[in-house]
């Protein structure tokens, strides 16, 4: 019994680490393309990649998110072949096969008669509806994946996926001029073909009878899914409803200039945290379903702690340092607002973070999704009125102000929300030092930020993540132990 608890452990290590190792190259390459294309693309190109991208990501999660979080909750079953339950698997493909070809003939319409339509230009939308399709595909392909523990496929799609939209992307623009419209043809491309062979050497999918899907099993996956519709709308809408607001009172151009800061806190710290959410759920899952809700509790408490761990000094150092890390990593076009922008863009990039990966995360495990809707919305509520007076009062700084003041009110009433129903302390001992500690960091990298000369940055980000490191490395267990409430456990 001991040997086999042994094993275990190692696999689920085993897995871990390659999940995080697929995360991390996959990051690093996302983040070495936000580098590319700050330097290949003028701020009016990058400001419509930026727009584009930002409006399939909101249809995408308005029509499809609801699906990959459905199927991360409903499709793993231990007594199946493929640890999938085929019917839910049936069920799901139908529903979504359907919905992507509803809409081939309005984004074809579109392109005919020539309609702008949330800001896009009319012949971006038969691209888009390409680039739709691959996001569905992939993140069914990577979901089944991870819930199954099968890493090294996992690893396979996000390493292949980010390397090679990255170099079509870079060919397409580099030696045939082809702009914003060749990052999103390496994108979309890329999506397609890893999804494509990822299904098809999958035995699980290859068992797939769409048109069998039974009555009962629509019903199951509507009934949980469908309060997801809404609340992934929403979610996705208060994420990009910034870049409207930009686009529509001060151009492409501004838009292109302000996406960069939001890419790049997206790209490090937020990514970072992902990587453990992309781990840590399928643990979480089996808690619930095997050990039950205590354990699933504990687990998800002590995730909340990671979460900060990772977010919180990552968020401050690049907010302190932010004229070194604008000279270090974006081209000379976007250096100037990125240092203006990044200290409010990472506020708000941490509680968007912990609102998806851990307060979103702890409903959907309790099945109270419909609940899901109360932080988009209130996020959404706030951030409109504070985007527009924060952009015409002070620029791009104002709608950065706005982003933050959202996120943080958004933040703690759907907190309030969450906490009736699933027991995820914040305010624990751990939780305090980690945040204290990030912010005396930052704090003392603040007096620094003048040496913004690439070595002296390096240096810098290296000697504070370095100290970071060994203080929580020697109080690594007395913070796990403070992890789930005030007093110690």
């Amino acid at each position: 019994m001991k040997l086999a608890r042994v094993k275990l452990g190692i696999m689920k290590l085993s897995n871990s680490a390659i999940t995080t190792a697929a995360l991390g190259i996959s990051s690093g390459l996302n983040f070495l393309s936000l580098i590319v294309w700050t330097h290949l693309l003028s701020p009016a190109e990058f400001g419509t990649y930026a727009l584009v991208s930002a409006t399939v990501l909101f249809l995408n999660a308005a029509i499809f998110e609801w699906l990959r979080l459905t199927a991360s909750r409903l499709l793993y079953d231990p007594s199946a072949e493929h640890q999938l339950n085929p019917d839910i698997a049936n069920a799901l493909s139908i529903v979504c096969l359907g919905l992507i070809l509803l809409l081939l003939p309005v984004a074809l319409s579109l392109r005919a008669f020539q309609i702008h339509f949330l800001g896009v230009a009319p012949d971006w939308w038969p691209a888009m509806w390409l680039w739709l399709f691959s996001e569905m595909l992939f993140a069914i392909s990577t979901v089944t994946a991870r819930l199954r523990l099968l890493s090294w496929r996992f690893f396979a799609m996000m390493t292949l996926r980010s390397s090679l939209s990255l170099a079509v992307g870079a060919v397409l623009v580099w030696f045939f001029e082809m702009g914003a419209l060749g990052v999103a043809l390496g994108i979309l491309g890329a999506q397609i073909g890893c999804a494509v062979l990822g299904n098809s050497t999958d035995a699980a999918w290859r068992n797939l009878r769409p048109l069998k899907a039974r009555r009962a099993d629509l019903q199951e996956i509507l009934r949980y899914g469908a309060p997801l519709i809404v609340s992934s709308g929403l979610g996705y809408a208060s994420a990009v409803a910034d870049r409207y607001i930009v686009s529509s009172t001060l151009g492409q151009a501004a838009v292109g200039q302000y996406s960069v800061s939001v890419d790049l806190m997206q790209k490090t710290v937020i990514f970072l945290m992902l990587a453990v959410n992309l781990s840590a759920y399928p643990a979480i899952v089996r808690a619930f379903e095997n050990d039950g809700r205590e354990a699933g509790e504990k687990i998800l408490a002590e995730n909340f702690i990671v979460y900060l761990m990772i977010g919180a000094p990552a968020a401050a150092i690049l907010a302190a340092l932010s004229p070194g890390v604008a000279r270090l990593f974006v081209g000379p076009s976007f250096r100037d607002t990125v240092a203006m922008l990044l200290p409010y863009v990472a506020i708000a990039a941490i509680l968007k973070a912990l609102t998806t990966f851990h307060l979103s995360v702890a409903l959907q495990l309790v099945k109270k999704t419909r609940l899901l809707i109360i932080s988009p919305a209130v996020n959404l509520a706030l951030l409109v009125p504070s985007g527009i007076v924060g952009v015409k009062l002070a620029g791009l700084t104002g709608m950065a102000i706005g982003i933050a003041i959202s996120q943080i009110g958004s933040f703690a009433l759907f907190y309030l929300v969450v906490s009736r129903h699933v027991r995820t302390p914040l305010l624990t001992r751990s939780s305090l030092f980690v945040v204290v500690l990030s912010l005396a960091l930052g704090a003392a990298l603040v007096p620094l930020r003048g040496f913004s000369e690439p070595v002296a940055c390096l240096g810098l980000l290296g000697a504070a993540g370095l100290v970071y490191c060994l203080v929580i490395w020697r109080g690594r267990d007395w913070i796990m132990r403070n992890s789930q409430s005030w007093n110690p456990a």
